[in-house]
């Protein structure tokens, strides 16, 4: 999909405008991965982080990160017994 708007993109702007545009498509998906994340504490932390992302393997990699961390909490309280 993302390819396919590049492509659209180019179509119809400048060399120049299309290092704008391409720099507006990243925004894009990685406001888009954020939102669809399940979890609102991880979608809260990877939104905290999102300007030192450099695209949205960097973003991916964050929320992965995150919830093993949330995963990992929760099986050390379930572990123990603490609710």
């Amino acid at each position: 999909m993302m390819s396919d708007l590049k492509e659209a993109f180019a179509r119809v702007i400048t060399r120049k405008e299309m290092r704008c545009a391409q720099s507006l498509i990243d925004h894009f998906a990685k406001m888009c991965f954020v939102q669809g994340l399940a979890n609102e504490k991880v979608q809260l932390v990877v939104r905290s982080k999102i300007q030192d992302f450099r695209g949205l393997c960097d973003a991916v990699e964050a929320a992965l990160e995150e919830e093993s961390n949330v995963a990992s909490v929760l099986e050390k309280q379930w572990g123990t017994g603490i609710t």
